[in-house]
């Protein structure tokens, strides 16, 4: 957040204006000082009460946002991005304060809050609050295989146009910035893991088979769905002069479940979506979240 407004401030006109430019700028550094020096104070009752400048810290910026935006400072694109990433910034702030001060009880009120307590509960809070596909992805645009991108287009039914506009359409591109969700699905090299297995009984003791795939998660829904019809007995019917297959599991809720997996999983953990067969059922099983089975 701070990055982004000494960026945003140091452009065009808004660079003139010293004033407001000053202001908004003293707004954001408090947010990250008062944080930095109520951790510092050792004392949970003390970094409580730091807590509640920076949050207010982030509604001036907002505040100072508005007026940049409506005098003309910055564009619309820019006032939603950094709008945004101040009233995220103030809910992870609030999620933590809530944390610090259940902690706050007499017994533990002498010991320091240690730098790895807080890390995690800053990472527990971001992640009830922080959508990881709408934020901004590092990925160059020319890193997007625009051959998947017009597939999806196709099959969406869409009108191409041109890849910007599509991806901006699609909401996966936002002020000229990728967002992770573009890079989820459109990147020449994506890096999801999906692991397969095959076991002999009801628990995992006995693996019969195992295979790993990397791509794209139209490409892993895909091989997930594959791998497990052909891991499952599929019965038949005839119709007509015509045989139809009939899976045991119906290919619609399986179908449901794999998409769900690679949905909700939560991308801020590299693990692999797991899809796993067994003698009487099969799960997908997805990191940080939960089992569909």
């Amino acid at each position: 957040l701070t990055k982004a407004i000494y960026q945003v401030t140091r452009q065009g006109v808004f660079a003139r204006d010293f004033g407001l430019s000053g202001q908004i700028q003293r707004a954001a550094v408090s947010v990250m000082s008062n944080i930095a020096e109520g951790f510092e104070r050792n004392r949970r009752a003390e970094f409580h009460q730091f807590l509640s400048t920076p949050k207010a810290s982030c509604a001036e910026v907002r505040s100072q946002l508005y007026v940049a935006f409506d005098i003309g400072y910055i564009d619309k694109g820019t006032f939603e991005r950094i709008l945004q990433q101040a009233e995220e910034v103030a809910r992870i702030i609030g999620g933590l304060r809530v944390s610090v001060e259940k902690q706050r009880d007499a017994a533990d009120e002498d010991r320091q809050l240690s730098a790895s307590e807080l890390k995690q509960i800053i990472l527990d809070k971001a992640r009830d609050t922080l959508n990881w596909d709408s934020e901004s992805s590092d990925l160059a645009l020319e890193k997007i295989d625009q051959a998947k991108l017009k597939h999806f287009v196709k099959i969406a039914g869409l009108a191409w146009s041109s890849p910007v506009d599509v991806l901006e359409k699609l909401g996966v591109m936002k002020s000229g910035q990728l967002l992770n969700a573009a890079a989820l699905f459109f990147a020449r090299a994506p890096s999801l893991q999906l692991r397969c297995a095959v076991f002999g009984g009801t628990t995992s003791a006995a693996i019969l088979d195992r295979h790993d795939f990397e791509g794209g998660i139209l490409e892993l829904i895909e091989e997930a769905q594959k791998y497990i019809l052909k891991n499952i007995h599929i019965g038949m019917k005839v119709k007509g002069l015509y045989r139809e297959d009939m899976p045991e599991i119906s290919v619609e809720a399986m179908r449901e479940a794999i998409i769900n997996a690679f949905c909700h999983r939560d991308y801020r953990d590299p693990d692999y979506v797991r899809v796993a067969v067994f003698k009487n059922a099969w799960r997908s099983e997805i990191p940080a979240a939960f089992t569909v089975a």
